[in-house]
C-alpha cells in the first residue's frame, strides 16, 4: 500500500501513481496493477508480478522494484512479497 496523503483530489493522486507506475514498467521486467483504494486520495494499492524460472530471481527483482517506489518519498506499508514455484 502506498501513502498518498500529499493528494488533495484524485486527480493529484493520479499524478503520484502514474509516473511510479510507468517508471517500474520501463525500469524493471514487471506487471504493475492499480488494485485497490482507487476512489480516495489517501492511499492506493500496487500490485507487481513477475515470472522466472529462478524464484530467488523473482524476489530479487520484486525487491528492488519496491525499493524503487520507496524511493520517492512515500512511505509503504502493508507490504507482502510472494514468490511461489510451479512444476
Amino acid at each position: 500500500m502506498l501513502d498518498t496523503h500529499a493528494a488533495r483530489s484524485l486527480k493529484d493522486k493520479r499524478g503520484i501513481i502514474t509516473p511510479i507506475v510507468e517508471r517500474l514498467r520501463q525500469r524493471y521486467p514487471v506487471s504493475v496493477a492499480r488494485l485497490d483504494h482507487l476512489d480516495t486520495y489517501t492511499s492506493e494499492r500496487l500490485g507487481m508480478v513477475v515470472m522466472n524460472q529462478d524464484p530467488a530471481v523473482c524476489r530479487q527483482v520484486l525487491e528492488r522494484a519496491l525499493a524503487f517506489v520507496e524511493s520517492f518519498g512515500h512511505r509503504t506499508f502493508d507490504v507482502t512479497i510472494d514468490v511461489e514455484r510451479w512444476d
